[in-house]
């Protein structure tokens, strides 16, 4: 049977991964806070709808990553980050993140952005801190620690960028990258112990 997975930000939908998915894909546009508080309780509250064990499902990325062979690389990928997070808060899908944060606000600024067309303007409008709530940031070098700080037992997976090169990644690159892949992943505690 071919694993079913669907990616979701809202409750509903989440509860319904949780209730007959495989793994849910965990939109970008998310912080660990949401993913624990929000995204775990309502995988489990769609698994006892249906009373199913979480055995097996697979809780799948979530934020972004921000890494490169260099610092400058890095502060690069989280710029590109902040520009995709002020056009993601603009979108009224994505409410229920910004509300769990208090940002609410941010969103209809942002969304009045648009209208005027002033899409250069919208990144600006993302202060550090909320960056960092979406953003695990660190070079090759360092980013497997950084990204095991925030996630280790939160997702089973994280979707990591592509290297520079396809062809011929250095080592580094493929060293960050087994550090991702050995970060523990989600615990039996978020899965109601149902695992």
């Amino acid at each position: 049977q071919t694993p079913v997975q669907i990616a979701a930000v809202n409750p509903y939908n989440i509860r319904l991964a949780g209730e007959i998915c495989d793994g849910l894909r965990i939109h970008p546009f998310s912080t660990p806070s949401y993913t624990r508080e929000v995204i775990w309780p309502n995988v489990r509250k769609g698994a006892a709808r249906s009373s199913r064990s979480l055995a097996g499902f697979e809780m799948v990325g979530g934020g972004f990553i921000a890494t490169g062979p260099d610092e400058a690389a890095v502060r690069q990928a989280r710029e590109d980050a902040r520009y995709r997070i002020a056009f993601y808060a603009s979108t009224p899908s994505y409410l229920p993140v910004l509300e769990h944060h208090g940002w609410e606000a941010l969103g209809g600024e942002l969304r009045a952005l648009t209208r005027q067309g002033r899409w250069d303007d919208m990144a600006n409008r993302i202060p550090d801190d909320m960056l960092d709530a979406f953003c695990v940031a660190g070079t090759y070098d360092t980013i497997a620690a950084e990204a095991r700080a925030v996630y280790a037992g939160l997702v089973d997976a994280l979707s990591f960028p592509l290297p520079r090169d396809l062809d011929t990644p250095d080592d580094r690159y493929l060293n960050a990258l087994a550090g991702i892949k050995a970060i523990p992943p989600s615990s039996e505690e978020l899965k109601g112990g149902m695992g």
